[in-house]
């Protein structure tokens, strides 16, 4: 265990690779109704990357026998790692479009279910039919609350796929959705914020801020008497650690009536910066997240003519906000 600025405690995670501290993770932030301080941690995953810039480091790095990769991942997983890499190159233009419609047969969607499955419930709630703001609610049927009467905890849930590819309803997020409030025992909003590049920043971070402010206003049918407001986290993998990251700073500034933030989840959050990371020039064979897709989401998402040191991507970086 070990001791932040504040004197609260917090566990480090060891994982395969390690990486640079710039990129925020875990945001164990007392009060997020308040502007917090600049303290993070990191669950410490490869930088998503873009294309290399040339680096005196780059060619000693190539030449580095490092493992790129687990020699001995599960087929299935290889499998999906293969598929999924398939998918982004044959649907992304090199003009930093996407071809949607070929991308639907590879992005397989479910359906809510308000009949429970495995112990969880479904529900599709629109919040702007105009933009296509929406969200899936999980809400677990085995148990009613906390066993204190306060009831359930909220997560606000935040999918990855670099900006610009999957929804709630992609399968695997809605498989991972159904299993967090299982097993958690915890209500999950899955946000379908909208999509780079047809809509570039600030809009996934608006969107998660409204989704937000739309909980704290508004009684919903089974919801609103079963989820305890006062107990709200935000999560989210890669693109949607970015997000949670953004939402938490734009929440800092709001008074909410009832909702309460108390926790950042970010898991294996996607930023970047102009200056390469050693693992991203060490980790040139990596599967799945290369430096080439990567740079590709950034010039997809980011205003047209920015860098990869916009404070959106590069959250320590000279252009960043300091609080």
């Amino acid at each position: 265990m070990e001791k932040n600025a504040a004197g609260r405690h917090f566990k480090l995670y060891p994982t395969v690779h390690a990486r640079q501290t710039r990129a925020p993770c875990l945001c164990p932030a007392k009060n997020l109704n308040k502007r917090p301080k600049p303290f993070h941690l990191s669950f410490n995953s490869p930088r998503l990357h873009s294309p290399p810039v040339t680096h005196p480091r780059e060619t000693k790095m190539a030449q580095n026998d490092d493992p790129q990769w687990p020699d001995h991942l599960p087929w299935n997983v290889n499998l999906f790692l293969s598929a999924l890499s398939f998918s982004f190159d044959v649907t992304r233009r090199s003009n930093g479009t996407v071809n949607r419609f070929l991308m639907n047969f590879f992005d397989l969607r479910t359906s809510p279910s308000k009949k429970p499955i495995n112990g969880v419930k479904t529900t599709d709630i629109t919040i702007d039919k105009a933009r296509n703001l929406w969200f899936r609610l999980y809400t677990p049927t085995t148990t009613t609350d906390d066993g204190a009467g306060t009831g359930l905890p909220v997560i606000f849930f935040f999918h990855g796929g670099g900006f610009a590819f999957m929804a709630p309803s992609s399968k695997p997020f809605d498989e991972l959705c159904y299993g967090l409030a299982r097993e958690l025992s915890a209500i999950i909003i899955s946000v379908n914020y909208r999509l780079a590049p047809e809509h570039r920043w600030p809009s996934e971070y608006e969107d998660g801020f409204d989704t937000l402010k739309f909980i704290d206003t508004t009684n919903i049918e089974g919801f609103s008497g079963k989820a305890n407001l006062k107990q709200c986290f935000i999560a989210g993998d890669s693109a949607g650690g970015n997000v949670v990251h953004h939402v938490a700073l734009k929440a800092s500034e709001h008074e909410f009536s009832n909702l309460k933030l108390i926790g950042n989840i970010s898991i294996q959050p996607f930023f970047g910066g102009e200056e390469r990371t050693e693992s991203e020039l060490r980790l040139t064979r990596a599967p799945f997240v290369t430096m080439e897709r990567a740079d590709w989401m950034w010039k997809a998402f980011l205003p047209q003519g920015s860098n990869r040191d916009h404070p959106a991507a590069n959250v320590f970086g000279p252009n960043s906000v300091i609080f």
